[in-house]
């Protein structure tokens, strides 16, 4: 059976996302049937990264699985298990894009907002337990962000968007240096992964032409 912290987790983590995706319904200026589509596109790709969690755990973890395949579930998920599910959810991305089954535009104008909602509570309560300077930092930022997004939500959305995955990006890249560490929703990162979605945001701001408003 799972531990009492992993159900806390996963049970946080619903709640946190929940709350994301009342946010980006309230920061959202289009119309409901966009909106509407757009949570479709991105809720499938976030039940994916969550089932890739799980895939990269028993990866992580594959001689315990063959011995005891439901000793799994007693395991938390680690960072290897974070960095696999990011592969495979950023594959995921590029298939559907290619196959032009979903617009790139669609994930960011959704996957954004829903990560900073969720991030948002989901550093609170950590903050409110553990009352560290990196909680309260990742606090004050996520604040920051969704005030900007707020403000500046009559602008191009997806452009807005993906300043703001930069932004964010490179405080957590700062902060993993300067204090030796930061999380994703508790799970340790390191400083290259900031980098990549450093890259891959600019990429996308740059070329314009991979994505529509």
């Amino acid at each position: 059976m799972p531990s009492i912290s992993v159900i806390k987790s996963i049970g946080l983590l619903i709640v946190s996302f929940l709350v994301g995706i009342g946010y980006f319904f309230i920061q959202s200026e289009q119309t409901k049937e966009l909106r509407k589509k757009q949570l479709e596109v991105t809720s499938s790709l976030i039940i994916n990264i969550v089932i890739y969690i799980w895939i990269g755990k028993v990866l992580v973890h594959l001689p315990e699985f063959f011995s005891d395949p439901l000793a799994i579930l007693a395991y938390p998920s680690n960072s290897n298990a974070f960095y696999v599910a990011s592969g495979l959810g950023l594959i995921n991305i590029i298939i559907n894009v290619t196959r032009k089954k979903v617009a790139l535009s669609s994930y960011i104008k959704a996957f954004i907002p829903i990560f900073i909602g969720a991030s948002l509570l989901f550093e609170f309560i950590h903050y409110i337990q553990n009352g560290t300077i990196n909680n309260l930092t990742n606090l004050l930022l996520l604040i920051l962000l969704v005030g900007i997004q707020l403000i500046f939500n009559k602008q191009p959305i997806v452009k807005l968007n993906l300043i703001i995955a930069i932004i964010w990006s490179t405080v957590q890249l700062g902060l993993s240096l300067i204090y030796n560490y930061t999380t994703i929703f508790n799970y340790l990162i390191h400083p290259i992964y900031f980098v990549i979605i450093i890259i891959l945001a600019i990429y996308c701001l740059i070329k314009k032409g991979t994505w529509s408003e």
